[in-house]
């Protein structure tokens, strides 16, 4: 950690400090009603039950209505099926619980829900498993005996602890490097998505000093923000209720991950805070005004963002507006405050509170430290770096996959946490495509991609949670703004990706299952180091080629065949691992190399600086990389692209004499294609003799790459000077002829390769040329 990270670590400190004053403030401003024998005639038990149902009944709800829900709504089996244990038993229960709210009525729906959250792991929203923890706590303070005012008070005092522990352990993972640099950071690509939905480019626009202002200070806000809200809660409940609102509100303002499930999930259990609240809120006498208008603005926000409310949207409003309520009636709500433990407190109620600090310190920081936790963790949004060296200010991560990575042994502990980290370089399977990098990039409202091109932050977005949370469940993924699909043909413009060897045997069998024929490449990595050393590494290939209706399987590296202990053709990881960890592949993007850390988002940078019109130009299209030409030969003016480019702006770059644009168009992307894949040619040395070898560009086109006999040179494309064709130049020994192509590096040095023919010979030349030029 250098003097930056400390100056940011004490700033998130100071506006911690300032946001729970703030609350605080605010709070003072409630009134206040002392716990009497009033008081003691609420259910706190039932008030707690019938919050708890709301959640439940939500995802039911928006599938009865065919309304498109929350992106992280909780998993339902569908009824049609021959047996859904959601509709068949949960629903049942969650109606029945809310009818009659009794302690053994209640037991069984939370074993109920336990039982649904365990069948659906690892596959699950963090808040999911945050829910699942607190109902397992209901459940001990059930079992523990008494009445319905013993239990909640059991329940109440041990669940308060547990969630404080939880929001606490969200905050303290936003403490990376990469989450304080903005480049990579989460924080600005979701501020910025909050800022498109509520202040248009005419009113905020981007790279305008307000705009550049609020972004850059974002990864200290939000950080500092999910800091106050547990701190909130325990120095004054009634002003961490009030923050907790706002925090998850504008977590429900965001037009594409918007999380109201999240949300939800939370503010109905912010009651045990302070409980009778919800009840009073149910009173007469109650404030209707004020809590209405602040709803209806919110409700009016919300429409505006996402043109209709789903039952996760309106049932949030509904309970904020009951808390509000039942908040400014001065109903109960000190009576979440702590309590003083006494010498008379049961042992029970002291093991119940051991036993919620130990399920959520275990689960909340020790679970991403070993490494048994990826997904599913309370790392969601944190940019943590999860295996190959921690980015963390404090701790470490991944201690498991590091310690096992050159383990040889035959130990149960290699077998599920050995095999190293491995690039994965291409892959046409389209579940492998499905699952990674899942480029979410385009869903990104316009204004909000504009907002971070202002403050130079990275231009690519990926939803790796959400491609592995609704993988195999297409009829949820069509009912949400995220579409991250694989497809049945080669994509060339995903990046490469990083992960442990322990993810790729658990991929493959999902591809097996599916009969799949695809074709892998990836190359071992160093046990840790950066994602630019990572893209950057150069190492034997392994390829695995399959085809189940063929019956065939081949693995090579480096051309020979695989050894039997080779990751490729390991069974899949041991299950109980398996129900536990969905680690997060790590894009290996250009542009990353000084934002260690970079596996949430990252930058598709352009190989050229482009100027601000071009720039301009550019955010109506979608572009990977572009290439230009200022040469005067009609072999070398156009203007390229390596990927899909709008062509209203390719046509503007190319001159206007050119005849053929399209022509040469069509040329230059099959070209990059065919350069990212690799292309067999053949090198001619001094004396004459022509060596086969494999010559390949990155998918940035940043190097040109030449393999011959398992030995790889990479030469930066920006170090060639000019490609040559025929028996040009006629001062090199190098015997050449009409089929030839020579290669000039600014050091004077020549390669020559030699073609078939002579179209082949002055395509390839041309488009090498277009590319060359356009790193001039």
């Amino acid at each position: 950690m250098n003097e930056t990270h400390t100056v940011l670590l004490v700033f998130t400190a100071f506006v911690t400090f300032v946001l729970v004053e703030l609350s605080w403030a605010l709070a003072k401003l409630l009134p206040t009603k002392s716990t009497g024998s009033s008081t003691e005639k609420q259910d706190h038990l039932a008030e707690y039950g019938r919050a708890w149902c709301v959640q439940q009944a939500v995802p039911f709800a928006d599938k009865l209505l065919g309304v498109s829900g929350a992106m992280d709504n909780r998993m339902l089996v569908p009824w049609q099926s021959a047996f859904s244990f959601d509709w068949a038993v949960r629903l049942p229960l969650i109606v029945l619980s809310a009818i009659w709210p009794s302690p053994s009525v209640l037991f069984v729906a939370h074993v109920a829900n336990i039982a649904s959250w365990a069948c659906w792991m690892p596959a699950v929203w963090d808040h999911m498993v945050w829910a699942a923890l607190l109902e397992i706590v209901f459940v001990l303070a059930v079992l523990g005996g008494g009445g319905s005012k013993v239990i909640a008070d059991r329940f109440l005092k041990a669940a308060r602890v547990l969630l404080i522990i939880l929001y606490f352990s969200a905050a303290f993972w936003k403490l990376t490097t990469s989450w304080y640099d903005t480049y990579t950071s989460c924080a600005p690509v979701l501020l910025s998505e909050l800022l498109s939905g509520l202040a248009p480019a005419s009113v905020l626009p981007a790279g305008s000093m307000p705009a550049n202002f609020l972004l850059k200070i974002s990864p200290v806000f939000v950080a500092a923000l999910e800091f106050a809200v547990p701190i909130a809660l325990i120095a004054n409940p009634p002003a961490g209720v009030l923050l907790a609102l706002v925090f998850h509100q504008t977590i429900n303002l965001m037009p594409m991950t918007y999380a109201g499930g999240f949300s939800l999930a939370m503010v109905t259990r912010l009651v045990m805070y302070v409980p009778g609240t919800l009840a009073a809120a149910l009173k007469s006498s109650a404030p209707f005004i004020a809590p209405s208008a602040i709803v209806a603005a919110v409700a009016g926000i919300m429409v505006a963002v996402h043109d209709s409310l789903d039952s996760a949207a309106c049932s949030f409003l509904a309970l904020t507006f009951l808390y509000l309520r039942g908040m400014t009636r001065g109903g109960l709500i000190d009576a979440g405050s702590p309590q003083k433990k006494s010498s008379s407190e049961p042992i029970l109620a002291r093991c119940m509170l051991v036993a919620a600090v130990v399920l959520g310190i275990g689960y909340g920081f020790l679970a991403p430290i070993a490494g048994v936790m990826g997904m599913a963790s309370s790392t969601m949004y944190g940019n943590l770096k999860q295996f190959g060296g921690t980015n963390h200010l404090l701790v470490p991560t991944g201690l498991l996959q590091g310690y096992y990575a050159e383990s040889k042994d035959a130990s149960w502990m290699t077998d599920a946490f050995g095999g190293g980290l491995l690039r994965v370089d291409f892959t046409n399977s389209s579940v492998l495509q499905q699952l990674a990098p899942a480029d979410a990039t385009s869903q990104l409202p316009k204004h909000a991609r504009a907002l971070r091109a202002g403050i130079n932050a990275s231009s690519s977005y990926y939803e790796l949670y959400a491609a592995r949370n609704y993988f195999g469940r297409s009829q949820d993924l069509e009912n949400t703004a995220l579409h991250n699909r694989g497809t049945n043909g080669p994509r060339m413009d995903d990046p490469p990706y990083a992960q442990p060897a322990y993810e790729l045997r658990r991929v493959l069998k999902l591809a097996r299952d599916r009969g799949e024929s695809f074709k892998v490449v990836y190359t071992r990595l160093p046990a840790s180091g950066s994602p630019g050393t990572f893209r950057d590494y150069t190492g034997v290939k392994i390829t695995l080629e399959e085809n189940p209706a063929a019956g065939t399987r081949t693995c090579t590296i480096g051309g020979a065949p695989c050894a039997s202990d080779e990751v490729a053709l390991q069974p899949p990881p041991p299950r109980w691992l398996t129900w536990m960890l969905h680690p997060y592949p790590m894009p290996l993007l250009d542009g990353v190399a000084a934002h260690p850390g970079a596996d949430a988002v990252g930058s598709k940078v352009s190989p050229l600086p482009l100027s601000t019109k071009e720039v301009d130009k550019l955010h109506s299209v979608e572009t990977a990389s572009i290439a230009s030409t200022t040469k005067n030969s009609t072999s070398r003016s156009a203007y390229s692209a390596a990927s899909s480019v709008g062509s209203e702006f390719i046509n503007e770059q190319i001159p206007r004499h050119q005849r053929d644009v399209a022509k040469i168009q069509s040329q230059m992307k099959s070209f990059v294609k065919g350069m990212v894949r690799g292309r067999e040619m053949n090198v001619l040395s001094v004396d004459g003799q022509l060596r086969a070898c494999t010559c390949s560009f990155d998918r940035k086109l940043r190097n040109y790459n030449i393999v011959i006999s398992k030995e790889t040179r990479s030469i930066p494309l920006s170090k060639f000077r000019e490609v040559l064709q025929a028996v040009e130049p006629e001062d090199i020994a190098t015997p050449l002829d009409e089929l030839c192509a020579t290669f000039v590096l600014d050091s004077g040095e020549c390669l020559s390769f030699r073609f078939k023919d002579v179209p082949e010979r002055e395509n390839f030349a041309m488009c090498l040329q277009i590319i060359v030029d356009g790193h001039q």
